[in-house]
């Protein structure tokens, strides 16, 4: 029987590392079927089972093997990240301070005691269990990533900038960092730096489709249209509902004044979304600049209908409407004109 519970162990450890966490999940109950008395099985199981999303089902197993042994500090640390996945922080911080108290030394218990205060929002309280994992383990990569995280909460992205490097340097492959590292590069306006970091996460996984659409954004920034739509359809190509990049391709297809492409995607999003009202407002802008007002008006009356206070369309709707009652009244001069001659 031990033989055959430390090889079902094994082989668990192993696929949990690798990231395959169902056949993790069934070696781990080999593991507990033949040792139903030993902590690590139960660990190993509730760990895969947190590693596949399934956080309730993985506590009991856990609360098993702190019960077997009371001072297993990587049990009581998975059972903080299984109430995380929960949004039960009072049990996360709880199960995170008997790592701490078990073993000081132990990173991922600060790093996770940090991760539940950003998250419940006490995010300046996150950054000092964060800087204790760091004083730790300063090449805990995954935090230098969380407390970057953490800084462009608070709105200071600046500080949060080094941080991400130092990720990157630990781990060149960490393609969240690269990502995040764009976003806050993005949110700062600087749109070259931020696209040099989307291209090397898509360099390591092509089938980031938020990275896509952003790297769209960014491109579409700095005038490079083009460029930008190339990856807006990659975004569809990869997830073809998304109805934000089938306004942004109306978009950039309207600042090429290619408006009969802009109208075709304006209409594909709506197709997905009947209800999303930018379209509408898009449509109404689009079809005013082709001097079609009756169409534009039909479109912004429809963006009341969704909003009856939105700004936007009824400055749309009043533009609109005067343009084409001067319109009307110069094709009736016109008209008089012709008859008297």
């Amino acid at each position: 029987i031990q033989g055959e519970f430390t090889r079902y162990l094994f082989r668990g450890t192993d696929f949990l590392i690798r990231g395959e966490y169902q056949r993790a999940v069934d070696e781990f109950k080999g593991a507990t079927a033949r040792r139903p008395y030993d902590p690590l099985g139960f660990n190993g199981l509730g760990a895969a089972l947190v590693g596949l999303g399934k956080f309730r089902e993985a506590i009991p197993h856990l609360k098993q093997a702190v019960l077997f042994d009371v001072y297993f500090a990587d049990a009581h640390n998975n059972l903080g990240v299984a109430y995380i996945g929960l949004g039960e922080y009072q049990s996360a911080v709880a199960s995170f301070q008997n790592v701490t108290s078990i073993n000081p030394r132990f990173a991922f218990g600060y790093n996770g005691l940090g991760l539940t205060y950003v998250l419940s929002g006490k995010i300046q309280e996150g950054i000092i269990f964060y800087q204790e994992a760091l004083k730790i383990n300063p090449n805990f990569v995954l935090v230098y990533k969380n407390l970057a995280d953490a800084y462009r909460l608070l709105g200071r992205s600046e500080e949060a900038i080094p941080h991400y490097h130092k990720a990157i340097r630990i781990d060149p492959d960490y393609v969240q960092a690269y990502v995040n590292l764009g976003l806050t590069y993005q949110s700062l306006g600087h749109a070259q730096e931020a696209i040099s970091q989307y291209q090397k996460a898509l360099a390591m996984d092509a089938s980031l489709v938020e990275v896509c659409v952003n790297l769209g954004l960014a491109y579409y920034s700095l005038g490079k249209v083009e460029d930008a739509i190339t990856q807006y359809l990659k975004a569809l190509e990869l997830k073809p509902n998304l109805v934000e990049v089938y306004n942004n391709l109306g978009l950039a297809y309207d600042s090429l004044k290619e408006y009969r492409k802009a109208i075709a995607y304006y209409q594909k999003g709506l197709e997905v979304d009947p209800g999303y009202i930018e379209l509408y407002l898009n449509l109404g802008l689009t079809h005013r600049s082709l001097g079609q007002f009756q169409q534009a008006i039909v479109y912004y009356e429809k963006a009341l209908k969704i909003d009856a206070d939105d700004p936007e369309a009824y400055l749309g709707l009043g533009i609109t409407s005067v343009s084409y009652t001067h319109l009307r009244a110069h094709e009736t001069v016109l008209d008089l004109v012709c008859r008297l001659l």
